[in-house]
């Protein structure tokens, strides 16, 4: 029987702070082995009376196994430094001749939305007072208001004048933003490589987890805590190599 003892603690790591990511670490393996050992003993006496261990075929697994087996970020599925220097000067190059193109590709980058959302964009989530953004969540995301970069504020507003009020911003499919996506691309990675850069750049400049959560509109911080754990992973790795 295929039974899952879940040790998730996802609303402990929600109120945890990330720099006790390690500890909680350790805490959660420390648990599981001695649940396994609770369970061999366990499975031992009633083996004794049954003829068979009934628990022999229950698996503990800690939260961060889950995450691991769930979803694993490499680099790959991201942007690292250099590609989004090179992004970002291609993207200036052309965002004379290329307005539309050029901004929702800097949006994907300087918000994390997915591709639907920010093909939802309307003039109503452009927030001129405050210089942010209203992105409807999809997918069961949370909706959320980001403030915006003032220089590139300034130019989606510029180009919110001549797209008709009752259209979205960006009045193009899900097609069309894939071709532009290959168009700019530094390198051939998905336009949602653009989601994750975001969040892993967010999450290594203020290391609080919590507003990468709510950048991205994850309802559940399981979701977001690949994040914390891709960047755990590589900075430990390089304390032990380098």
């Amino acid at each position: 029987m295929g039974v899952y003892f879940g040790f998730l603690m996802s609303m402990t790591t929600t109120l945890l702070p990330p720099k006790n990511t390690k500890s909680l670490r350790k805490k959660s393996t420390r648990a599981i082995d001695a649940m396994r050992q609770f369970s061999r003993s366990i499975g031992r006496s009633l083996e004794r009376f049954l003829g068979t261990d009934p628990l022999g075929k229950v698996k503990f697994r800690c939260y961060f196994q889950t995450m691991a087996t769930r979803y694993a970020l490499n680099k790959n599925k991201y942007l690292l430094d250099p590609e989004v220097e090179k992004l970002e000067s291609l993207l200036q190059k052309s965002s004379s001749e290329d307005r539309r193109d050029t901004l929702i590709l800097s949006l994907a980058l300087r918000t994390g939305a997915r591709a639907s959302e920010l093909l939802g964009l309307r003039h109503a989530d452009l927030n001129s007072y405050d210089g942010t953004l209203f992105i409807r969540g999809i997918k069961g995301s949370n909706d959320r208001e980001l403030p915006i970069e003032p220089r590139l504020f300034e130019k989606l507003l510029f180009y919110s004048e001549d797209v008709a009020k009752n259209e979205n911003l960006f009045p193009i499919g899900y097609h069309r933003l894939r071709q532009v996506w290959d168009w700019y691309r530094p390198v051939p990675k998905k336009f949602h490589s653009l989601r994750h850069t975001f969040a892993i750049r967010l999450y290594r400049k203020t290391k609080d987890l919590r507003l990468v959560q709510v950048a991205l509109g994850h309802r559940n911080i399981t979701n977001t805590m690949i994040y914390a754990d891709y960047v755990y992973s590589q900075q430990e790795l390089k304390k032990l190599i380098l």
